[in-house]
């Protein structure tokens, strides 16, 4: 087949998206491959300097095939994925994702459109994810099946894409289920639960949350590499929604020869237990040290949506 289309979403950052067009362009797949960049527009007078020079390294770095999006007003994030993921879907079938402070392996683009190509008819597989927590992932296979999302370098189907709902009309059934919470809070090592309440008091809810709901509402799978294919630079305080945050990755998977993907969509139970255990112990020590800085800061706008522990939020800066 025809590779996915790509989406790349910029805003404000032109470092960081300059590094993330620098590692596309090592992926072989790029020349041939659709690839859409939305750029937002500013919110206000004062983000017109940074909004401009991110737009300028876009014109000067992406591939001459590129289609530049340059938008007037601003959407925002959240509003800016949804449409550029379904306009995309809709013409396409498919879409790669991915947001300007995420750093991809060179051999990203081909794991990404072998696992589209592979499951595209599978209906219990809802997400391809590019990224993978430092946990040991054992086996003979290149990916594993978890049952979660993530928003750091993913893909998916028109087919999938189809169930987001952005008013998460599944949240009151999981609002009154203990047991519901307690797996979509993926065991207890993860409070996902209390970020997607808190994002649905919102005009616009995080979208990566409330797709993690439609996956978990149902009892789908995402495919997630045995070692990441993606770095996320959003942790260094350029952002608006995330502090700035030393967060543990891995050095990116630069050697797959061959794809190698389960038979079946069964979740990987060995590296399930890994995550969970890396979840729970990066969440303990992270809200210690949100709550310390806070308690220096005394201000509370510095809560952010961003939990840097996991790859389910986005680092934007809109």
């Amino acid at each position: 087949m025809p590779f996915a289309p790509i989406a790349l979403f910029a805003f404000r950052r032109p470092r960081h998206v300059g590094l993330a067009l620098r590692s596309l362009m090592l992926n072989p797949e790029l020349a041939a491959s659709p690839i859409h960049i939305y750029c937002d527009g500013p919110r206000n007078a004062a983000d017109r300097e940074a909004v401009d020079a991110a737009r300028k390294v876009v014109r000067e770095l992406a591939p001459a095939h590129a289609t530049i999006i340059e938008r007037p007003a601003n959407l925002g994030l959240d509003r800016s994925v949804v449409a550029g993921v379904s306009e995309l879907c809709q013409r396409h079938g498919r879409v790669i994702v991915l947001e300007d402070d995420l750093e991809v392996a060179p051999d990203f683009l081909r794991y990404m459109n072998a696992a589209l190509d592979q499951y595209a008819d599978d209906e219990r597989v809802m997400q391809v994810s590019g990224y993978q927590f430092p946990v040991e992932i054992g086996g003979d296979n290149d990916a594993v099946f978890l049952p979660y999302t993530t928003s750091w370098g993913w893909a998916t189907w028109t087919r999938a894409w189809n169930h987001f709902d952005h008013s998460a009309p599944a949240y009151a059934g999981l609002k009154g289920n203990v047991a519901l919470r307690r797996a979509f809070d993926l065991d207890g090592s993860f409070p996902y639960f209390r970020m997607l309440a808190t994002n649905l008091k919102k005009p616009v809810p995080a979208w990566d949350i409330v797709f993690y709901l439609t996956v978990f509402e149902r009892q789908a799978r995402v495919l997630h590499p045995a070692r990441s294919k993606v770095v996320n630079n959003g942790f260094d305080g350029s952002g608006m929604t995330c502090g700035k945050y030393a967060v543990s990755q891995t050095a990116l998977s630069t050697d797959l020869e061959a794809c190698r993907f389960p038979a079946t969509s069964a979740i990987n139970e060995q590296a399930f237990a890994a995550v969970k255990a890396y979840l729970g112990n990066e969440y303990r020590f992270t809200t210690q040290m949100r709550r310390k800085l806070n308690a220096y800061l005394q201000d509370s706008s510095s809560t952010s949506r961003v939990d840097p522990a996991s790859p389910n939020t986005s680092t934007p800066d809109q």
